[in-house]
């Protein structure tokens, strides 16, 4: 039992100074807090994998595809994609979900 306690408390420790130095850098990148990696279908049919959370304009680049952009900023709606057929979401301002591999994005 105390052995148990002392492996927690060490990789709790290492988690706050990790967290911590990496936040002072201001860097995005934590082991602690690191989001996983889930497949995004594209409507061309093009697979990536990409980060939970990051930019799905640069998950759509990734992938080859180009969205019908019009204003860029999230507001026209001209870009708009179906989330495994159900929600939408622009990819011009969002982000990947979410939601269990693969996502798959439709017009």
């Amino acid at each position: 039992f105390c052995i148990l306690l002392t492996v927690l408390f060490i990789l709790s420790v290492d988690c706050f100074s990790t967290t911590f130095i990496f936040q002072h850098k201001r860097l995005q990148t934590n082991k602690c807090l690191r989001m996983a990696d889930v497949d995004v279908v594209f409507p061309n049919n093009k697979k990536t994998k990409v980060a939970v959370g990051s930019s799905l304009k640069d998950a759509a680049k990734k992938a080859g595809f180009s969205p019908n952009y019009g204003c860029e900023e999230g507001k026209c709606g001209s870009c708009e994609l179906k989330v495994n057929g159900k929600q939408k979401i622009r990819p011009c301002i969002g982000k990947v979900p979410n939601l269990p591999s693969p996502i798959k994005l439709e017009e």
